[in-house]
C-alpha cells in the first residue's frame, strides 16, 4: 500500500469493497501500520484500478464522516469529531445507518443524526444490522462487555451476551433468530486464548459454544453467506479463514442432550 513504510508490523485492512460497475476496481479501508513514534493509517482509503496489482491512497477519513457522490473521485465531511469507525444499513429502511462512534451510537435518518445511546463503546469492536432492523453491537473489554441489541420500534437496548471478550455479533439474513458470536483476545496478554464462537437459534435467549474442528479460538470477525445462509464463515487472529455448516434444522443446546 503506497504511503505505508514496511517494517515490524502488518497494516492491516478491515474492509475491502468490489466495484459492481467497474471491472478491477476495489477500494480498501484502513487499518494501522502501527510503527512507533510514526502516524499510522487509520481511516486511510485506497483504491486499485487493476484488481489489487497496484494502489492509491485517495482518502483519509480520521474518525469523521465522510460521503461522495461520485464513486469516491471528491468527499464532503457530514460529521466530524465523533471518531466514527463502523456503521452498518438498516435493510428495512433505506434511508437508515447506525454509526459507532466513541460517544455512542448515531442513527442518521433523513440527514439527522440522533444519538441513541451505549457510550464508551471499544474502537475495534463492530456494528451490525439484522433483517428486522435490529442493531448488534459489541462491547469488547470495555463498559458492561458483550453483546447489546437495539430495537428501533422499542427504542430500547437489550443485553444478550454477555462476555467481554466478544468482537462481532451477527444474525441470519434469512433468519434473525440465528445469530452468532465471536470472541477474541489479543495475543500478547498472559490469558489471550479467545472463547472461540457461540451460536443461538433462539434469537439470543440462550447460547452454546461451537468450536469442533476450529484450529485458533481467537476470531475477530464472521458472517453469513447470503446466498447460503447455512454456511457460516470466520476470519481468525492468526490462522486465517474458516468455513463451517450450520444447518437450519440443528438446534444448539437442544441435539447435545438428546
Amino acid at each position: 500500500m503506497p504511503g505505508v513504510k514496511t517494517g515490524g508490523y502488518s497494516l492491516i485492512v478491515e474492509k475491502i469493497l468490489f466495484d459492481p460497475d467497474q471491472k478491477g476496481r476495489l477500494l480498501a479501508f484502513g487499518g494501522s501500520s502501527r510503527h512507533w513514534n510514526e502516524a499510522d493509517s487509520f481511516g486511510w482509503i485506497w483504491e486499485s484500478l487493476d484488481d489489487g496489482e497496484n494502489w492509491t491512497h485517495i482518502a483519509t477519513l480520521g474518525g469523521d464522516l465522510l460521503y461522495s457522490e461520485d464513486r469516491g473521485e471528491h468527499w464532503r465531511k457530514v460529521l466530524e469529531g465523533k471518531d466514527a469507525n463502523f456503521m452498518a444499513g438498516d435493510p428495512t429502511c433505506a434511508g437508515r445507518f447506525y454509526l459507532k462512534t466513541r460517544e455512542g451510537i448515531l442513527c442518521c435518518e433523513d440527514n439527522a443524526f440522533t444519538d441513541i445511546g451505549l457510550p464508551q463503546i471499544s474502537h475495534r469492536s463492530r456494528i451490525n444490522c439484522d433483517a428486522s432492523g435490529r442493531v448488534l453491537v459489541c462491547q469488547w473489554r470495555e463498559g458492561r462487555g458483550g453483546v447489546w441489541r437495539y430495537s428501533p420500534e422499542t427504542k430500547q437496548w437489550e443485553h444478550l451476551f454477555d462476555d467481554a471478550e466478544a468482537m462481532e455479533c451477527r444474525a441470519d439474513p434469512s433468519d434473525p433468530a440465528r445469530l452468532m458470536v465471536v470472541t477474541t483476545m489479543d495475543p500478547f496478554y498472559e490469558e489471550a486464548d479467545g472463547n472461540g464462537i457461540w451460536i443461538s437459534a433462539d434469537d439470543g435467549k440462550s447460547w452454546h459454544p461451537e468450536n469442533a474442528g476450529l484450529g485458533m479460538l481467537r476470531v475477530n470477525t464472521c458472517g453469513f453467506n447470503p446466498f447460503d445462509p447455512e454456511e457460516i464463515i470466520v476470519g481468525s487472529y492468526g490462522m486465517g479463514f474458516w468455513k463451517a455448516r450450520w444447518p437450519k434444522s440443528y438446534r444448539p443446546g437442544v441435539e447435545d442432550k438428546e
